[in-house]
């Protein structure tokens, strides 16, 4: 095997927010799709295409200087096909097209067996064993063509555009497309006589899909549209002097309003996220012990206030002596939240939807019912695919809630069944393991009242709030405010300590993400700053990743995801400030 002289260093990462990740995954995603059902395709239609059209679409996929396929058909398993994209014309036309050279780094490549990928070349490496004429190199990947376990060619491209070197989804992009492109009878000049129907069932399947997208965006825009449309009308009643005779009865009335537009809005935010994760394969749970009764009190908090108004009564089982399952808390809790929102969603007024806990000396059965208008069996399975609802559906929705479930379920190592019946109802329901494992601190629950707790000099605690989104700083401060709470906020890292050092604090309400760096660095500053104990709770947006289990490996005594109901917050307040206080900052394990 040749050496390879690595040049440099690559350089250094800037991290980007998750959901810009999750974007360019989902892109990255769609577009390998899109190439490999077109090479699926193309090889029915136009084999003696295939060759240069995997090369110009790798090259695009992969962001290359440029690609080529290789093919050693000569009577001697010599080169006898070079097909390339992205070459300049003149360079194109001095390399010989019949019989290229295929030596040191493309001879490694094709007889490695598996895929390669190398950074750093430089000369003689970065331009010996290429074709007469070939460009030099500094990036590569390629991987050999496999034909009934003998290698007949190579697949490569090389000169990653815009970074140091090939990514490892660029590797395995191009081995798949290897691994295709084996299976492709590149001699065949003539379509075969069933092409016509497949074509036909592929345009057919391309129709149907391209009409799911429509109809998704259709409903996308008239959710968001119509929600935003919602809030912006009611902030206008409450802000404008013209509506100034509204009583306080009426102003309530429009806060709580605004306050459920908001929900749905956040709700179908989050769908969208969890979708994009899912296209790209980063839906995730994180599995621990969890208690139901908790979690079964959030979900009863969101589905009640919509329960009311559509006059539809929802029956809770008792909770007593339920055992702990093995969970995400946070995603159990969406999938009991959307399953019920669709129980209240289908029933008509005067209907009912009830929760069952069935337990088992291995695991808890779950099940979501109601007496809604039922599903028909042509459509039980249909409706867990994204973007599809059932036939006839008059309520609001983009069709992506019980998708997402469905995966959420089914990554607890569970399945979302269903049973139904038409005009008498649903009934969804799957189980979980038993788990015997104390409660992790992450799972410690809001407690205690409304009103500001005392600080260490007896009068309301003094707060600091760390955020540095400006709406969200406010907000939290006006809460905290009109509680009683003594109240000063900053924007940043720096910031926090600059008020530190300038006056008491009990406590601190403190972001992760902040733009001078991590909030959770500076939380042993923070204390070290200060001659009282310090009480710290840390806020964050992020609902799959391990940020509550940093939180509190870091010392922060309550941990809270945003957003955050007010109540809640005044809680998780009241909990750390009253624990420092007493000189016991203990996790509760249940």
């Amino acid at each position: 095997m040749s050496e390879v002289e690595a040049g440099g260093s690559a350089p250094e990462e800037v991290p980007r927010r998750p959901e810009a990740d999750d974007q360019v995954a989902i892109l990255r995603t769609q577009a390998q799709r899109l190439v490999r059902a077109n090479l699926a395709l193309l090889r029915q239609v136009r084999p003696g295409s295939v060759l240069q059209w995997m090369a110009h679409d790798i090259r695009t996929v992969v962001g290359a200087g440029h690609a080529a396929v290789l093919l050693l058909d000569g009577p001697d398993g010599s080169p006898g096909t070079f097909v390339h994209s992205g070459l300049a014309r003149n360079v194109a036309g001095a390399i010989p097209a019949d019989r290229p050279e295929a030596h040191g780094l493309l001879r490694e490549a094709m007889t490695a067996g598996r895929s390669m990928r190398i950074a750093g070349l430089r000369p003689p490496n970065g331009s010996a064993a290429l074709p007469a004429g070939h460009p030099s190199v500094a990036s590569f990947v390629s991987a050999p063509l496999i034909r009934h376990r003998e290698v007949i060619g190579l697949v490569y491209a090389a000169n990653k555009r815009g970074a140091a070197e090939f990514s490892l989804e660029d590797e395995r992009f191009v081995a798949r497309m290897a691994a295709e492109l084996g299976r492709t009878p590149l001699l065949m000049t003539d379509a075969t006589p069933e092409l016509v129907d497949r074509i036909a069932v592929t345009s057919q399947a391309l129709r149907k899909e391209m009409e799911a997208t429509r109809s998704f965006l259709s409903s996308l825009s008239h959710e968001l549209r119509g929600s935003v449309a919602g809030i912006l009308v009611s902030a206008e009643l409450i802000s404008d002097p013209a509506y100034e005779n509204l009583d306080e009865q009426q102003v309530r009335a429009v806060g709580r309003r605004i306050h459920s537009v908001a929900g749905n809005l956040l709700a179908l935010v989050d769908n969208l996220l969890d979708l994009g994760r899912l296209e790209a394969g980063r839906l995730d749970v994180r599995l621990q012990p969890v208690d139901l009764p908790p979690v079964l009190d959030d979900v009863a908090a969101v589905i009640a206030p919509l329960a009311g108004p559509a006059g539809v009564s929802i029956e809770w089982p008792a909770t007593a002596g339920v055992p702990r399952v093995l969970a995400d808390p946070i995603r159990l809790r969406q999938v009991l939240v959307n399953l019920l929102t669709n129980a209240v969603k289908f029933t008509p007024s005067g209907g009912r939807a009830w929760l069952e806990i069935e337990a088992d000396p291995e695991g808890v059965c779950l099940a979501v019912c109601d007496t809604g208008k039922g599903i028909p069996p042509s459509e039980t399975q249909r409706i867990f695919e994204p973007f599809e609802r059932g036939d006839g559906v008059q309520v609001q929705g983009v069709g992506l809630g019980l998708a997402i479930c469905r995966t959420i379920v089914e990554l607890h190592g569970s399945r979302l069944e269903l049973s139904s019946q038409p005009e008498v109802g649903s009934r969804f329901w799957f189980r979980l393991r038993r788990s015997r494992e104390p409660l992790p601190p992450r799972l410690l629950r809001p407690s205690g009242g409304q009103s500001a707790v005392p600080g260490q000099d007896g009068r309301p605690a003094s707060i600091l709030v760390v955020e540095d989104d400006d709406a969200s700083r406010q907000s939290i401060s006006d809460v905290l405010s009109a509680a009683g709470y003594r109240v000063r906020s900053v924007a940043t890292r720096r910031g926090a300590l600059e008020s530190i050092a300038g006056g008491a604090v009990d406590a601190v309400v403190l972001d992760v993400q902040l733009p001078d760096g991590n909030g959770l660095e500076i939380i042993g500053t923070l204390r070290s700053g200060v001659d009282r104990p310090l009480a710290v709770v840390v806020l964050s947006a992020d609902r799959i990743g391990d940020t509550a289990e940093r939180a509190m490996a870091a010392g922060c005594d309550r941990f809270g995801l945003k957003p955050i109901a007010a109540r809640d917050l005044l809680a998780l307040i009241a909990g750390a400030v009253e624990e420092r206080q007493a000189g016991s900052p203990a996790r509760p394990h249940d």
